[in-house]
């Protein structure tokens, strides 16, 4: 069997598109007709525009109080027909 190449390439969605639906897309457009199949995909976290996990002591602020939820049944309106 021949030595398979292995290509490293270095992608970047541009503002307003999907980009892992793009990433997809180009995947797939690359196996099918090509033959080219990722063997291994990363994001850069320096380049990820997604903003960073919360801390747990945030949202556990949020959380506290008297734990009890109001479950009084509320009446809907609706227009008469």
């Amino acid at each position: 069997m021949s030595k398979l190449t292995t290509f490293i390439v270095t992608l970047r969605a541009l503002l307003g598109s999907d980009g892992i639906r793009g990433l997809r897309a180009l995947l797939k457009a690359a196996l099918r007709p090509h033959r080219l199949r990722a063997i291994d995909i990363r994001e850069h976290a320096r380049a990820s525009r997604r903003p960073p996990a919360p801390v747990a002591g945030r949202t556990q602020a949020r959380r506290e109080g008297d734990g009890v939820m109001d479950m009084t049944r509320r009446r809907t309106h609706r227009a008469a027909a």
